[in-house]
C-alpha cells in the first residue's frame, strides 16, 4: 500500500486556482490514500474552521466524503466518483468556482449558490428609492398647501391629515367609496420621518437578504402580497383608524426569510445554517422593537407576518418541487386578492366596528370636509395674523417706559399700530366664533384652541392700547394677561407638532 502524501508534498504539488478545486485537487494527489485536512491546516498556517466550511461545502455537493484517521491526523477526505468527473470536467469545474451549483437545477446547489454569490438587491434600492420620492412628495405638498413642512415631517395627522391621504393611506371608509387601491398605495406612505427612517432601515437590512435568498421577481411578489395583505387584516379587524407604512411588507420578508432557512438549512454548512438562524432571530427582534413606536397597527404586522409565510411556502415548492408541479402551483397565489377582499366583506358583516363605521359615513365626510376646510381657512391665517400682532407688541419699547418719559410721538405711532393689529385679531376671534362648532373633534379642538389665543391677544392688545391712551403704568392684572398669551400660544403650537 503506498503512502499518505505529506502535508509538503499535498500543497506543493497542485496550485490552487480556487478553495474548492484546490481541495479536491490535493484529494486526487493523495489517493489511494486519503488527504488529511487538519495536517494541511496546520503546514500552511491555516484556520481549521475557515477550511472545514469550504470542505463541508464540498461534502454537502456530494464531491468528497470522509475517510477515517488517527488522532493525530483527524479525519480524511477522499474523492467521491462524483467529485472525480467534477475534477476531469472543464464545464464542472468552472461553474465550481463560480459557485454554481455542480448538478444544474439540483435544490442543495442552488441553496448553497444563494450564499456563495455576492448580493445585488435591485429590488430592495427601488422599492427604497420610491418610498422615498413619495414621502419627499409629501412634503411638497404639504409647503405648497399650507399645511407645513414641519407638521408633516412630525406625522401631525390633524394638520397634515389632507397630505397623507393624498399620498394614499387607507380608512375603512375609502373601502366603502371603492378605492380598493389604497391597500397597495398605503404601503408607500409613512406617517412622519421617524417612522420613515425607521422602515427604511430595516427594508435596507432586512430587504437586501430577502432577496439574495429568493430572487428578484419572488423577492418584490413576497414584499407586494405581505403589504397588501397586512392591510387586508388590519382594515378587517379595525377599520375606524387609518393605515400607512411598509410594516406588514416588512413583517412579510421576516416570514419568508424564516422559511427558507427552515426549509433549506439541511442543505448549508452548520455553521453557515447557525449564522443565518441568529440574524433572523436578530432581525425579527430588530423589527419588533421598530413596531413598538406609537401608531403603528400590530395587526397589520400580523397579516403581514401570516401572508407572507404562505406566500413563501408556494413560492419554495415553486422553485424546487417536482416540474410538473413548479408552474402550476403558483396558480395558488391568484386566489388570494380575492380572499382578502372577502375576508374584508364578511368582516364589514359580521363586526361591529365597520357597521360603526358604515353608519358614520356621512360624518366622516362632513369630518373630513370640516377639517380640509379648517386646514384651507384658517391655519396660516391664525399662524401669521398672531404672529404679526404679537411682533408689533414685542417692539413696541414705549410700553417699558414710564408714563412721564414715553415721547408722544412715538406714543401715537405705537397707539395707531397696536389698533391695527387689534382690529385684525378681533376679526380673526369672530370668525373663528362663527366657524363653530364643528362636528370632528380635532377640527373644533383646533378651533377652540385658536379663539382662546385670538381672544387672549385681542385682550393684550386691547389692554396695552388703553395705557398708552391713559398714560398709565401696567398692572399686575395686565401682567397676568400677558401671561395668559403665551399660555394659549404654547397650547396652540403643541396642537400643530
Amino acid at each position: 500500500m503506498s503512502e499518505a502524501a505529506t502535508p509538503s508534498q499535498q500543497s506543493a504539488s497542485v496550485p490552487i486556482v480556487h478553495p474548492y478545486e484546490g481541495v479536491l485537487g490535493m484529494c486526487a494527489l493523495a489517493a489511494p490514500e486519503p488527504w488529511y485536512p487538519r495536517l494541511y491546516a496546520q503546514s500552511v498556517g491555516m484556520s481549521q474552521d475557515k477550511l472545514y466550511i469550504h470542505l463541508e461545502h464540498l461534502w454537502l455537493d456530494g464531491l468528497v466524503e470522509k475517510a477515517p484517521g488517527t488522532p493525530e491526523t483527524g479525519p480524511g477526505l477522499t474523492l467521491t466518483p462524483a467529485g472525480r468527473e467534477v475534477l476531469n470536467d472543464p464545464e464542472a469545474l468552472q461553474r465550481l468556482r463560480q459557485g454554481r451549483p455542480v448538478v444544474e437545477g439540483s435544490q442543495g446547489g442552488i441553496v448553497r449558490e444563494v450564499i456563495r454569490r455576492t448580493p445585488r438587491p435591485t429590488v430592495t434600492y427601488a422599492l427604497l428609492a420610491i418610498n422615498l420620492a413619495v414621502f419627499s412628495f409629501g412634503a411638497m405638498l404639504a409647503a405648497s398647501n399650507g399645511v407645513g413642512v414641519g407638521a408633516y415631517l412630525l406625522g401631525n395627522w390633524i394638520r397634515a391629515f389632507s397630505v397623507f391621504k393624498a399620498l394614499g393611506a387607507v380608512q375603512g371608509v375609502d373601502l366603502l367609496h371603492g378605492e380598493w387601491r389604497r391597500l397597495a398605495t398605503a404601503c408607500f406612505v409613512h406617517i412622519g420621518l421617524l417612522n420613515l427612517a425607521f422602515a427604511m432601515f430595516a427594508l435596507y437590512r432586512i430587504g437586501a437578504r430577502v432577496e439574495q435568498m429568493w430572487g428578484r421577481w419572488r423577492f418584490l411578489v413576497l414584499y407586494v402580497f405581505a403589504g397588501v395583505g397586512g392591510n387586508c387584516v388590519s382594515m378587517g379587524l379595525e377599520p375606524r383608524w387609518p393605515e400607512a407604512g411598509a410594516w406588514g411588507a416588512l413583517y412579510g420578508l421576516i416570514a419568508a426569510m424564516a422559511v427558507w432557512v427552515f426549509c433549506n438549512q439541511r442543505h448549508l454548512p452548520r455553521s453557515v445554517a447557525k449564522s443565518m438562524r441568529n440574524s433572523l432571530i436578530i432581525d425579527a427582534v430588530l423589527l419588533l422593537g421598530f413596531t413598538l413606536l406609537p401608531g403603528i397597527n400590530r395587526w397589520d404586522d400580523l397579516g403581514g407576518a401570516l401572508v407572507g409565510a404562505v406566500v413563501a411556502l408556494v413560492l419554495q415548492v415553486q422553485r424546487f418541487g417536482p416540474s410538473p408541479l413548479r408552474w402550476v402551483v403558483l396558480l395558488a397565489l391568484v386566489p388570494l386578492p380575492w380572499a382578502g377582499y372577502a375576508y374584508i366583506e364578511h368582516e364589514r358583516a359580521t363586526n361591529p366596528k365597520w357597521a360603526q363605521v358604515a353608519g358614520d359615513q356621512a360624518d366622516d365626510k362632513r369630518g373630513q370636509e370640516e377639517l380640509l376646510t379648517f386646514q384651507t381657512a384658517y391655519l396660516k391665517r391664525i399662524q401669521n395674523e398672531t404672529r404679526s400682532a404679537l411682533a408689533v407688541y414685542d417692539n413696541a419699547g414705549v410700553l417699558d417706559l414710564a408714563p412721564e418719559d414715553r415721547k408722544p410721538a412715538t406714543v401715537v405711532k405705537v397707539k395707531r399700530d397696536l389698533g391695527e393689529q387689534r382690529e385684525i385679531i378681533k376679526k380673526l376671534a369672530d370668525d373663528l366664533t362663527a366657524a363653530g362648532p364643528y362636528k370632528e373633534d380635532r377640527t373644533e379642538n383646533a378651533r377652540q384652541k385658536g379663539l382662546l389665543f385670538a381672544e387672549a391677544l385681542d385682550d393684550l392688545l386691547t389692554t396695552a392700547e388703553k395705557r398708552l391712551r391713559e398714560g398709565t403704568e401696567w398692572t399686575e392684572e395686565d401682567q397676568a394677561k400677558n401671561k395668559k398669551v403665551a399660555e394659549a400660544a404654547t397650547e396652540w403650537r403643541k396642537l400643530l407638532r
